[in-house]
């Protein structure tokens, strides 16, 4: 019952996350590649009964997440670009731009510039002095802030990251979203009772946590052109 309940919630959270795609161009998904076949198209593609399975599909379906030559990915450590690649496709935020040439470690052909363009237009990232760090790994706890300040638009002081056996590795900075992500079901844990907030992020990780956190509203308010 609890698994046929999981798949039934993964379901309408992939439809939420479907309808943020419709939009001026008629209602067509923005970036998809693979929509016919689904993860079948990936030979790394998880089995259907893997905790993995519904959101990368959902993602993928959707345009968030596309693979490379055939290989999707999901166990690779997702990097600070391709959270953002995903994160700006999710809010349809591909015309808001900003100027990022400060930063000397991205180039002008990399495949990321435009859509760090736009996730420093969103502030969704951040860059130290004059280094983006695009190719960098990101951690859970980094993510849980960034899919808090999203989606959730509320600050948290709650402690129900306490019942993990490792709430207190969790970065001051980031206890508010942790805290917030747990208490809305987002992040659940594994089964060692922790959240491990200083490990990476894997790409499967990060498709199940942005599915799950698409149930909730966007904070898409601030965003303009102007940015």
């Amino acid at each position: 019952m609890k698994k046929t309940l999981r798949i039934l919630l993964a379901a309408v959270l992939c439809f939420a996350l479907l309808a943020t795609f419709v939009g001026a161009d008629g209602g067509n998904k923005i970036g998809v590649h693979h929509e016919e076949n689904g993860l079948a198209a990936f030979v790394d593609a998880p089995a259907a009964d893997s905790w993995k399975y519904q959101g990368l599909n959902c993602a993928v379906e959707n345009g968030v997440m596309n693979g490379h030559e055939n290989k999707l990915r999901p166990d690779d450590n997702l990097t600070r670009a391709e959270m953002v690649a995903m994160m700006v496709r999710v809010l349809g935020a591909h015309t808001i731009k900003a100027d990022i040439e400060k930063y000397i470690d991205i180039a002008l052909n990399a495949w990321y510039y435009d859509t760090m363009q736009s996730g420093v237009a969103i502030k969704i990232i951040n860059g130290a002095g004059n280094k983006m760090m695009p190719t960098d790994s990101i951690t859970r706890e980094q993510t849980f802030a960034i899919l808090a300040r999203t989606f959730l638009q509320t600050e948290n002081d709650k402690s129900v990251a306490n019942k993990f056996k490792d709430a207190n590795a969790v970065a001051d900075w980031a206890k508010s979203a942790t805290n917030a992500l747990i208490e809305s079901g987002v992040v659940l844990g594994d089964t060692t009772n922790t959240i491990r907030p200083k490990a990476n992020v894997t790409r499967a990780e990060f498709a199940k946590y942005l599915v799950y956190s698409k149930g909730m509203k966007a904070n898409v308010s601030g965003f303009s052109g102007n940015q």
